[in-house]
């Protein structure tokens, strides 16, 4: 198994930012997708979005949806 990257940002960075909502916001909700997939992704590094979404839906065998609800106090 090859290592994990993250994601492109909305400031352009790859990288990640951990589920840590400031304290007193009030509850955040978080959606998480797990993806089964038959085949490797084709797609370069710093690929946009939609071309990893595409791939992603191309190679999909099933997925699991999981949505947790978390309030830093």
């Amino acid at each position: 198994m090859r290592r994990a990257t993250g994601r492109r940002l909305g400031g352009g960075d790859v990288g990640y930012y951990p589920a840590c909502p400031p304290a007193g916001d009030g509850p955040h909700t978080y959606r998480f997708t797990l993806f089964a997939l038959g085949d490797r992704l084709d797609v370069t590094a710093g690929a946009r979005r939609d071309a990893v979404q595409r791939a992603i839906d191309d190679a999909t065998l099933e997925r699991a949806r999981l949505t947790a609800t978390y309030e830093r106090s």
